[in-house]
């Protein structure tokens, strides 16, 4: 480019302070729309909430198919009387076999591990993915039965937005 004004001015070669400025405002704009579009706490509570509908849902299907080909028994122990209140559900998978639950625990590893027809796993809640339970201890999902005879299973660690399912025999 010719310099017709003052020949001893020297041309540019870099960019203005609000050349920059301007540009860095444009990327800290386009930065906050993504990371609000993508917000990854909510990305996460829904990724998980997905994770307990599927593994509540895949829990009650075992129950159903163990009922049809047990004369509509119930998978599990302790499921004789009628639980007003949650009670824990067992952890285990079909190499942990026998397990030995702990005490107060729902333990439907017996029934539906067993050659892992109805489960491979008894699931456990994604909230405890960074320290899984021992084999025995407290899957993260809990059940009920009520008097009449339907089984509910939900998570225990975000009943306010609580995953349920129902079974009824």
């Amino acid at each position: 480019m010719r310099n017709f004004g003052n020949k001893n001015k020297k041309l540019s070669k870099g960019f203005t302070l609000l050349e920059l400025l301007l540009v860095i405002a444009g990327i800290g704009i386009l930065a906050t729309i993504v990371f609000v579009v993508l917000d990854p706490a909510t990305t996460i509570t829904k990724t998980n909430n997905a994770k307990r509908l599927s593994d509540v849902q895949g829990i009650l299907s075992a129950m159903e198919l163990y009922s049809f080909d047990h004369d509509g028994n119930r998978a599990g122990t302790s499921w004789d009387t009628v639980t007003y209140d949650y009670e824990p559900i067992c952890y285990g998978t079909t190499n942990d076999m026998p397990i030995t639950c702990t005490s107060g625990s729902i333990d439907l590893t017996a029934h539906l591990l067993t050659d892992a027809k109805y489960l491979s796993a008894v699931p456990f809640d994604p909230s405890l993915i960074s320290t899984p339970p021992s084999v025995g201890g407290d899957s993260g999902y809990e059940a009920k039965v009520l008097a009449t005879g339907v089984v509910t299973i939900r998570s225990e660690t975000n009943t306010a937005a609580s995953v349920t399912a129902k079974f009824n025999p």
